[in-house]
């Protein structure tokens, strides 16, 4: 990620005058990486305290770094072509995600919901939020009866006809436990279980009915994995409301 993207994704976090500095630099990239520091705070009114604070918030030691970076940046540009902003990165990311869904799966899980007497949606850390996601979407938008779950309810019995479905990024070890337990049980004990996941040799898969994968986003942009992650989590719920819409539609 060039600077000028790099700029994009700290704009939240910016100050007046660390807005100011951005505005400007926006609009005059080739004087903000050519110019002497003592030029560029003369004729565009930006001080020196200024943009060291803002090229350290980028994380650059200081202007003169970020400054080289800049020049880089802007040359490769001119070389390549105009870059895709992370707009357009993630945006492109998540039309391939949706194109790569096993839409088999997809259907499979939307059955079992549509039947289901009750649909536990479990998340834990960053994944926690697809899970109350989910779980809002079924009670809302489905009319279906779902529960948010803690990850730490494995004492609870469950029945054959529940589903439980599982958002874990990578490992889902604090699910181990519980799932290993669950499956001792009676069949007539066993939810069906999905798990949601960007990792296709998950551990946790073999306790599982179904595993729908999705793409792993650290290959797009590592600097925006969680919220890649984030994102193509929504997009499955979104994808499996649609999916349920269709199958009560059919009824």
């Amino acid at each position: 990620m060039d600077v000028l993207d790099l700029m994009e994704t700290k704009l939240s976090s910016f100050t007046k005058t660390d807005r100011a500095v951005y505005e400007r630099l926006r609009k005059y990239p080739e004087e903000f990486a050519h110019e002497s520091y003592d030029k560029l705070t003369s004729t565009l009114y930006v001080s020196p305290s200024a943009l060291t604070r803002f090229a350290k918030k980028l994380g650059f030691a200081g202007y003169a770094e970020l400054q080289y970076q800049l020049a880089l940046d802007l040359e490769q540009r001119a070389q390549h072509g105009r870059q895709e902003t992370v707009a357009e990165i993630f945006g492109s990311f998540l039309v391939e995600a949706e194109r790569t869904v096993d839409r088999d799966a997809l259907h499979d899980l939307a059955k079992h919901i549509v039947t289901a007497h009750k649909v536990h949606c479990l998340g834990f850390n960053s994944s926690s939020f697809a899970a109350r996601f989910l779980w809002h979407g079924l009670r809302s938008k489905a009319a279906i009866d779902a529960e948010n779950n803690d990850f730490d309810f494995a004492d609870v019995v469950y029945r054959d006809d529940e589903v439980m479905v599982v958002f874990s990024v990578a490992s889902g070890e604090w699910y181990r436990p519980m799932l290993q337990r669950m499956r001792k049980r009676d069949e007539s004990h066993q939810p069906y279980i999905a798990l949601i996941t960007m990792n296709s040799k998950h551990s946790l898969r073999r306790f599982c009915d179904n595993v729908i994968v999705l793409p792993t986003a650290g290959k797009v942009s590592a600097y925006h994995t969680a919220a890649l992650e984030s994102m193509l989590f929504t997009l499955f719920n979104d994808m499996l409301i649609a999916e349920l819409d269709s199958l009560k539609s059919q009824d």
